[in-house]
């Protein structure tokens, strides 16, 4: 594999680890959040319950629930935000290696095998469908991926994605170009080998 190859693989591999590390981190953040606040929940309801008080839609309890349940509500927003980025980090990098920034998803799987790339186009037209059901109501993914809607229903505030199915996007992304390479290292090693430092 030339320098050029190594590079823009470091690039492409780097890319989607920083974005895994910050999906990874901003659920951690909120999940943490969930977890004070269910039990700030349960010590309410134990002093409610304790002075013999039922809890009431505006009882101390009842809001820290209402608190707990959006924490858990934008976690889901924060995994389709990351799906959608995800989706055009890949898509855009497809474009600059193309030098065709408008090519179509089967243009670009086609390049990808032409230039003897790995492409994971299954999972990755799964993830471009489900892209287009969260910004368009694109209704496509439905009859292919029901485990992704709540109800079966596809609409985008039907998509509930699980660590599995996020795992899975990163997964297909990060195998779907410029694969990581024998002695892969980040491009800060990289950098710092070339510069001989």
């Amino acid at each position: 594999m030339d320098d050029k190859t190594k590079l823009l693989s470091i690039l492409f591999q780097d890319g989607i680890n920083i974005l895994e590390r910050a999906w990874r981190e901003s659920e951690k953040t909120m999940w943490d959040q969930y977890k004070e606040l269910t039990a700030k929940q349960d010590e309410a309801e134990a002093v409610e319950k304790a002075k013999g008080q039922q809890p009431t839609a505006l009882s101390e309890s009842s809001i820290l629930n209402y608190q707990a349940q959006e924490v858990a509500v934008t976690i889901q927003v924060v995994r389709n935000s990351f799906v959608l980025s995800l989706y055009h980090f890949w898509e855009r990098r497809l474009g600059e290696w193309m030098q065709d920034r408008k090519a179509a998803f089967e243009a670009k799987c086609a390049w990808l095998t032409a230039n003897g790339l790995p492409l994971a186009k299954d999972a990755l037209d799964d993830l471009r469908q489900l892209c287009n059901l969260l910004k368009h109501d694109n209704p496509a993914i439905a009859s292919r991926r029901k485990d992704l809607l709540l109800n079966g229903e596809p609409k985008a505030d039907e998509v509930v994605l699980t660590e599995a199915h996020m795992e899975q996007f990163f997964a297909a992304v990060r195998g779907s170009g410029y694969p990581r390479f024998k002695g892969y290292v980040s491009s800060v090693e990289w950098i710092a080998k070339q510069s001989g430092s």
